[in-house]
């Protein structure tokens, strides 16, 4: 099945599509060259915009004669693209259809090359495989139609031997960052990568040993330093100064008074009685039954004036 053509095309179509080109050449360029040696002036502006507008049209027209036969020629060819695309749609249809059913029968291919290769990193791991699960070591070619399950095998085989040859080089160095080593290692998979962890933490430990051992020696130099002796704040000949006595301040009673031992002059007990007096009888024998209870005497009242 193929596509046959008809229309020779050879013989339908021209060789060339003639035009009076040479002769409307030679025209322009005679007349052009009028137009490029062009000065215009104040008095010439007025023509140079006609001439400029005569010129526009030219082009214009020829390029309105390029446009149409252009598109008289495209009309064959756009029914011809527009009848060969739709024969193409009509084949993409199967091709979808096979390329689907074949894509599933690669998956089911290479999920049979994985269990292959599960079945075999199963049988070759050992006690390693906590440590060093199928993911971190599976290779994508694995799953190709040529790779057989010998070359699988074999590459597992030498990844694991080297794997516990590296863990036991770890091991056998007996140092502090071993756990860290062994961390880096097995994410990595890669000894160098190890190793400078290693590298690492002995500079680490270089320079925590020398900050320790600098600290140590400020804090021997700083006791053998001699300690200086306190100035004495006075002469030893003088006596010191006696310290100056504060009296207390007067402390107020249980009822907020404040006890003072300097004596009432004449007017304050005056004033104090003229208030006592202006109180109530039942109001001073209160008074009077609170200070026989807590003992409190006031200069100027006399006991029996409570029940005045």
């Amino acid at each position: 099945m193929e596509l046959i053509m008809s229309t020779d095309l050879a013989k339908e179509l021209p060789k060339q599509i003639v035009f009076n080109y040479a002769p409307l050449k030679e025209e322009l360029t005679g007349k052009l060259a009028y137009y490029n040696a062009l000065v215009v002036t104040e008095e010439s502006v007025k023509r140079a915009k006609k001439d400029r507008a005569s010129l526009n049209d030219l082009k214009k027209s020829l390029n309105d004669k390029k446009i149409s036969v252009k598109k008289d020629f495209l009309i064959p060819y756009d029914e011809f693209e527009r009848e060969v695309k739709e024969l193409m749609a009509m084949i993409d249809q199967p091709i979808s259809a096979i390329d689907a059913q074949i894509k599933k029968f690669d998956e089911m291919k290479k999920g049979k090359k994985r269990k292959q290769a599960e079945d075999l990193y199963a049988e070759l791991i050992g006690e390693l495989a906590p440590l060093l699960p199928l993911e971190k070591i599976f290779n994508p070619k694995w799953l190709n139609v040529a790779t057989t399950a010998k070359s699988v095998k074999s590459e597992l085989s030498e990844t694991i031997l080297k794997v516990n040859a590296d863990i036991e080089i770890i091991k056998g160095m007996h140092i502090e960052c071993e756990q860290t080593m062994l961390d880096t290692y097995l994410r990595t998979l890669n000894m160098s990568t190890a190793l400078a962890e290693k590298t690492r933490y002995e500079a680490q430990q270089a320079a925590l040993k020398e900050y320790e051992q600098r600290k140590l020696e400020a804090e021997q130099k700083a006791a053998q330093e001699p300690v200086e002796p306190i100035a004495e704040t006075c002469h030893p000949n003088e006596t010191p100064a006696e310290p100056e006595i504060i009296e207390p301040a007067p402390i107020p009673d249980y009822f907020g008074a404040i006890h003072d031992t300097r004596p009432i002059p004449q007017e304050e007990i005056k004033d104090v009685r003229l208030v006592f007096y202006a109180t109530t009888a039942a109001f001073r024998a209160e008074m009077k039954a609170l200070t026989e209870k807590y003992g409190i005497s006031y200069s100027g009242i006399e006991d029996d004036q409570f029940t005045v």
